[in-house]
């Protein structure tokens, strides 16, 4: 099965998109800009766009459709597509982006690029999830799928030993360290 994309809820630009057809950059990005209007979006404070002069906050506007874009792609499994799209979003990453957003597009860019077997690219950007929220469970879990894909046993090993000292109940965790270890013996040496 496909690794899962649902570990947190999306807090700004919120499209109920049932087609792509209906996607638009425009209107998304009015989306963006309209606070609550009732219609379903929803949009923190910090990105209200108050002004398209200012190119950083029209910026922001881009990201959150390019995040869009890719989500419905995620939704579709078309993950190439969406692995691209949520890293045209990272590339427009500014000030007008809260913490929370910037982990929720690295890890689904991450998700993506994990279900696109792009392992390494996947490391790079759980580990850009990790630096927004470090000890993050979703995050080690991601961690360690990706380490282990790419053949790096012992940080995979050594991040499961530090995971489950944190979570000791997560039984994603203890499963994960029987697997590995049951799927690489040369494991027990580490």
């Amino acid at each position: 099965g496909d690794w899962d994309f649902d570990f947190v809820t999306s807090r700004f630009c919120r499209l109920k998109l049932p087609t792509l057809q209906n996607l638009s950059f425009r209107n998304c990005f009015e989306a963006g800009i309209e606070k609550d209007n009732g219609k379903g979006y929803f949009n923190p404070d910090d990105i209200q766009i108050q002004s398209n002069e200012n190119f950083e906050e029209v910026r922001a506007g881009y990201a959150s459709s390019y995040k869009n874009l890719a989500d419905v792609y995620a939704s579709k499994n078309n993950f190439k597509n969406a692995a691209y799209y949520y890293k045209k979003a990272v590339n427009l990453f500014n000030d007008n982006f809260s913490k929370e957003q910037k982990f929720e597009i690295y890890m689904k860019r991450g998700v993506a690029l994990l279900n696109d077997k792009a392992y390494q690219e996947a490391l790079e950007s759980f580990k850009e999830a990790e630096k927004i929220s470090p000890k993050n469970e979703k995050v080690l879990l991601f961690l360690i799928i990706s380490y282990e894909k790419i053949g790096m046993i012992k940080e995979a090993l050594d991040l499961t030993k530090n995971a489950l000292k944190i979570y000791p109940d997560n039984e994603d965790f203890s499963s994960l360290f029987v697997n590995i270890l049951r799927t690489h013996p040369e494991a027990t040496k580490f």
